[in-house]
């Protein structure tokens, strides 16, 4: 959808609800706004849509303002690794029923309770979820009441801590570096070759997280990738650099012709090629994991892409310490209470990560 359309509907709800909701929201979470705005009053709504918005931070707004102006009577969620939309479709699924309030000023006051369902692998009878939607009996399906809060993950229960700390209390989480051209900005061996381009202009890189197999990664495992994978990103903020004669002038003059200057991130710098500046984290976790889940040691000081969550110790905080303490198994455990799951791949967010305990004691 073009920017521009976007921001029309944000500017509706603005103009006609006086709420700003994120500009970063899903539009099926909008889309769930809209249908509520547009309904008579105590009608009933049935939602199908991915289960992420429920979890995430631009969620909140949305299930304020749902809460405000709607009983959610349902959540009927699918199993996080199941693909009810189809296989080209990588996603969680939840049905949620909602009714929309009559009077929304006696609503507020009155507290009510949401009955959450959690269907198995194996799809069962239509007649058996209804009799649990509606508190019958007759079923067996995993069936819980609660008291839903915008502030809270919907999708699952808050986690329990189990006597661990905070990783936000032991080191920063930050996104990886995002370039906006990868094509252009993170090079191969191969291809650094071909234009000649200094190691003094480029720093090693962590591209994608299935090149690296193990709980590490070093020099010597950049210097073994094929000479075709991605290994390193540009590093030149010098502003003069696309008008000298040199090998990384003649490289930006091409970045120019292929049009990289005139991307959103590109043209936002200044100069165009000054990626992020930053110092290398010394940990990093796999933005996705469909398999194994790890944090990997940084020791060859690579600059992560967005592929990846960097962990930046404190300054009084041992980076190979920490990294063995998250890779423990209650760390483990806890960071699963946490996660987002789409259809098996595991996603968490800066913020969600930060919230793990890590099994952690003393200084």
């Amino acid at each position: 959808m073009p920017a521009e359309a976007k921001a029309s509907i944000h500017e509706g709800f603005e103009k006609r609800l006086q709420v700003r909701f994120s500009r970063l929201s899903a539009l099926h979470a909008l889309f769930f706004v809209r249908a509520i705005e547009i309904s008579a009053p105590g009608a009933r709504i049935a939602f199908i849509t991915p289960g992420d918005w429920l979890d995430t931070s631009y969620g909140r707004k949305v299930k304020q303002w749902v809460l405000e102006h709607a009983t959610v009577e349902s959540l009927v969620f699918f199993p996080e690794d199941a693909l009810p939309f189809g296989g080209s479709v990588m996603s969680s699924a939840v049905v949620t029923l909602v009714r929309k309030h009559i009077d929304i000023a006696a609503s507020a006051t009155s507290a009510t309770r949401t009955r959450v369902v959690r269907l198995p692998h194996k799809p069962p009878p239509v007649e058996e979820v209804l009799a649990a939607i509606e508190g019958r009996a007759g079923h067996s399906l995993s069936v819980e009441d609660v008291e839903l809060s915008a502030s809270v993950k919907w999708s699952r229960p808050a986690p329990k801590r189990n006597g661990g700390t905070p990783l936000s209390k032991l080191a920063r989480v930050r996104r990886g570096i995002a370039t906006g051209n990868n094509e252009f900005f993170v090079v191969s061996e191969a291809t650094r070759r071909k234009w000649k381009l200094p190691l003094d202009e480029l720093r090693p890189c962590a591209s994608s997280p299935r090149a690296v197999e193990g709980l590490e990664i070093t020099r010597e495992h950049l210097d073994m990738l094929p000479t075709t994978a991605s290994r390193w990103v540009l590093a030149c903020w010098r502003p003069e650099a696309e008008a000298e004669e040199s090998a990384l002038g003649t490289y930006l003059r091409h970045g120019r012709k292929l049009g990289v200057p005139d991307g959103y991130l590109a043209s936002k710098r200044k100069p165009w090629h000054g990626l992020d500046r930053r110092t290398p984290p010394a940990i990093l976790w796999p933005y996705f994991n469909r398999t194994r889940l790890r944090f990997v040691l940084n020791r060859a000081q690579a600059l992560p892409l967005n592929t990846w969550l960097g962990i930046e110790p404190h300054d009084d905080v041992d980076a190979d310490r920490l990294w063995r303490a998250l890779n423990e198994p209650r760390t483990m455990e806890n960071l699963l209470a946490v996660r987002r799951s789409y259809a098996g791949m595991t996603k968490l967010e800066p913020a969600e990560l930060s919230e793990v305990s890590v099994s952690w004691r003393g200084p």
